[in-house]
Parts: structure tokens; C-alpha cells; sequence
């Protein structure tokens, strides 16, 4: 059973958006915000009608019947729209009123106006969370071409655009090009102080550069780097904001991986109770900062806590995150259930959740990927851990397949080698005699994403 801290932080709170009075039921079509009766919302209502996504619709529609489908008026309110679902991970519904708000700019505005700019901006945001990288960097390109027209070379906006270029580089890994766009983003910052979001620009690339630089080895220099980027953040926001939560995530993420657990579990259930105040639903950044708390939990070797936040984290995940049901961060939240699992000497439970993480993968674009076969390779030994070498023989040739399809050809001979020792003896029932001798060459291991 986890703690009594850890069940408040897995707690979702039902906060009034007007009086904040806590535990209420009313809540808005749009699934973000809980009142405690009507006369709340009605208090709050033209403060949250600028994010409410059920009355943006409306708006959308009826600006539609007023101007015609393709007026400046309807992009700007499909504009506004996009950006809402975008914030709230419906990235499918997001692109499309954004594709449908940049094709109207560019034939009613021109390709130079600022409106056009922005829609491009969000476009590329999108692409890169759907891991679509070069349409992002084409798209964050055209961003910045018109930033730099409409705004000046040195403007606030043009560095806007510069940092989402280095973001795109980054997941592309393509780490010092990323990193030059981050240091000219900072030399503009540092020359023109006073720029529109100049303050909040540099506390972000700070954060990215002290992740490089943690990655990098270079330590003392990240920390520098990530206490000055949260500083700013907080001087920046004044209190709750997305971006410094993102950034007590980043450095939770860093203290654990620097081996310090206690500090590190400090900080991200202060950044969970963050984002927990910031989105009344459930949200991407919630899903991540449950799922590190799992990972510390398991570094701290407290496997019962590790697999109630890992299952957490994957309900959520399962929902919010860009990559789907089926994408690396949920996949990576089931195989740390997996292993918490297996430490508690749950091997039962491991397979069940190793066949839940392999049914959500059916009829998607993971069905045939090396996160599957990885899935299967582990899940062999939870098989092994139940004394079912035929069930661990199935899920290794499945392994064995996806592996030669993909060309990894060391993993497939891996496999193939240990199939050749397991199926004999698992077509004959022999299996416990076996398990004993040779389970330690098929325990899960740690493996590169």
C-alpha cells in the first residue's frame, strides 16, 4: 500500500475555478475546470470562455455562418481553437482547425503577416510532438522567415521561432546544431534585454542546455544552468505555471539520475502537486512526474511504491500522451511495473501486464516495432518466472521475428540461441529443472531506448 504522502500526491483534486473551494462535482463540457455549483461558473465563465473549447466551437461555427468558411474571422477563431485542443494533447483535432486556420491566413492575409507566423509556430509544435520532425523543422522555419520579416532579425518573436528550431534539432539528435541555436537565442536575449517573453525564452533554453550538458557529463555546469533557468521561471510566472513544472520534472529527473533519490522525490512530488492545481483533468505532465516517482521509488528499492505510481502513470499516460497507448513512455511505465512486479516476486502479475502493453500495441504502428520485441524479450523471463517455458519459447520467437524484420541481426542470433536450448526441453514439460540452472541468461535487462 503506498504511504499516506504518496496516496495524497496520486489524489486527483476537484478544485472550484472560481472560490477554490476543494472536493466539488460540477464540472464544464470542456472537462478542465470544476465549479462548486452554477453560480460559480457563472462568476468564472468570461474568464474561462477564452479556453473553453465546447464555446470555441460554437464560436467557430457561428463566426462560419456570419462570414463564409473561408474569412480571416474563421481562421482566427479555428486558430485560437487549435491552440486549446493542442494545450490539451488532442493533437489530431488541433491539426486539423490549425491547418484549416494557416490555409485561410495565407490566402486571406499573406504570407508575411504575423497571424500567418503563429499559425506555422503551432503547426511545428504539433508535428514535433507527433514525432514528425522534418514537416516540424519546415514548418518552424517558415515560422521564423516570417517572424524576421514581420518583427526584425533580433525581435523577441524570432527567437521564439529559433529555440523551437533547436528544439526540433535536439530530438533529431542532432545536439551541437540544437545547441547553436540555443546560444543565439541567449546572445540576443543578453543584447536586448527587455524583449517581449525574453525572460521566460531564457529560462527554457537554460533548462534544455542543462539537459544537454547532464547528458554530457558536464554536471556542475548543468546544475548552474538549471537553478538559474527555475529561478528565472519562478521570478517569470510568480507561481503555478506549466513551464515551471516542466522544469521541476527536468530537475527531479537529473537528481535522481545523479543517484540522489530523497532530494530527487522531493522535487517532483512538489512539481506532481503543481500540475496538479494547474490542469483539474488529467494531463500529459501529470502522467510524467507519476512515472518518475515510480523510477525513484524503484531506485530507492521500494517496488511495492514504484508498481502503485507506474500504474498510475500508465492510466494516464495511456490517455495523454502524444505517442498514444502504445507509445515509449507508456511502454516504458509498464516495463518498470514489470520489474517492481518481479522484485515482489509477482511474476503472475508481470505477465498480465506485459499481455495488457502488448494488446494495446495491435493495430497500431508499434505492432511490428523493436519496443514490441523488447516487450517480449523481457516478458519471456516473467513467463519463466510462472514455470511456463512453452509460453517463454512463444514470446522469444515472436521476438526473434520482429528482430530479423527489422535487420538486428545480434539480437535475432541472441535469441535464436537461447530458443534452440528452451524449445526441447519446454516440448517436454521439463521446465523447473531447467529454470533453476539457467534463469539468470533471460532476467530483463536494462536495455537503450
Amino acid at each position: 500500500m503506498p504511504s499516506p504522502e504518496d496516496a495524497a500526491v496520486m489524489q486527483q483534486p476537484k478544485i472550484c475555478g472560481a472560490c477554490g473551494n476543494q472536493d466539488v462535482a460540477l464540472r464544464c463540457p470542456c472537462k478542465t475546470v470544476y465549479y462548486c455549483d452554477t453560480r460559480c461558473q457563472k462568476k468564472s465563465w468570461k474568464e474561462h470562455r477564452e479556453g473553453c473549447t465546447v464555446y470555441m466551437l460554437d464560436q467557430v461555427e457561428k463566426a462560419k455562418a456570419q462570414f463564409g468558411d473561408d474569412h480571416a474571422e474563421v481562421g482566427m477563431k479555428c486558430y485560437c481553437l487549435g491552440v486549446a485542443l493542442s494545450q490539451q494533447s488532442k493533437l489530431d483535432e488541433a491539426q486539423k482547425l490549425l491547418d484549416d486556420a494557416l490555409r485561410i491566413y495565407l490566402a486571406e492575409l499573406g504570407e508575411e503577416h504575423p497571424f500567418t507566423g503563429d499559425a506555422y509556430g503551432e503547426l511545428g509544435m504539433i508535428l514535433r510532438s507527433k514525432r514528425k520532425f522534418e514537416e516540424a523543422l519546415k514548418m518552424h522555419k517558415k515560422q521564423l522567415r516570417n517572424y524576421r520579416a514581420t518583427d526584425g532579425d533580433q525581435s523577441g518573436k524570432a527567437c521564439v521561432a529559433l529555440k523551437a528550431i533547436g528544439d526540433v534539432l535536439l530530438e533529431q539528435g542532432k545536439v551541437e546544431s540544437a545547441m547553436a541555436m540555443y546560444r543565439e537565442v541567449m546572445e540576443t536575449l543578453e543584447e536586448h534585454p527587455g524583449l517581449e517573453r525574453g525572460e521566460e525564452l531564457a529560462a527554457m533554453c537554460l533548462m534544455t542546455m542543462c539537459t544537454i550538458l547532464a547528458k554530457q557529463g558536464r554536471t556542475e555546469e548543468a546544475a548552474r544552468l538549471q537553478e538559474r533557468s527555475i529561478e528565472m521561471k519562478k521570478k517569470v510566472y510568480g507561481g503555478d505555471h506549466a513551464s515551471l513544472a516542466s522544469g521541476l520534472l527536468q530537475k527531479g529527473q537529473h537528481l535522481m539520475e545523479a543517484a540522489k533519490h530523497k532530494e530527487a522525490l522531493k522535487v517532483l512530488e512538489e512539481g506532481l502537486q503543481m500540475s496538479l492545481r494547474i490542469h483539474a483533468g488529467r494531463s500529459h505532465l501529470q502522467g510524467q512526474f507519476l512515472a518518475l516517482i515510480a523510477q525513484t521509488h524503484s531506485r530507492l528499492g521500494c517496488p511495492q511504491e514504484a508498481a502503485n505510481f507506474f500504474r498510475k502513470s500508465i492510466k494516464i499516460l495511456r490517455k495523454t500522451s502524444p505517442g498514444g497507448p502504445s507509445g515509449r513512455e507508456v511502454l516504458a511505465s509498464y516495463d518498470g511495473l514489470c520489474r517492481a512486479l518481479m522484485a515482489m516476486g509477482r511474476p503472475d502479475e508481470a505477465v498480465e501486464a506485459t499481455e495488457e502493453a502488448l494488446a494495446a500495441m495491435k493495430g497500431t504502428a508499434a505492432d511490428e516495432s523493436e519496443g514490441k520485441a523488447e516487450l517480449l524479450r523481457t516478458g519471456s523471463a516473467y513467463k519463466g518466472g510462472m514455470k511456463d517455458l512453452p509460453g517463454a519459447v512463444e514470446y522469444m520467437k515472436e521476438a526473434q521475428r520482429i528482430y530479423a524484420r527489422l535487420g538486428k541481426a545480434q539480437d535475432a542470433a541472441e535469441l535464436g540461441a537461447m530458443i534452440t536450448q528452451m524449445a526441447p526441453i519446454a516440448a517436454m514439460g521439463a521446465a523447473t529443472g531447467w529454470i533453476g540452472a539457467h534463469a539468470a541468461s533471460w532476467t530483463p535487462v536494462d536495455r537503450a531506448a
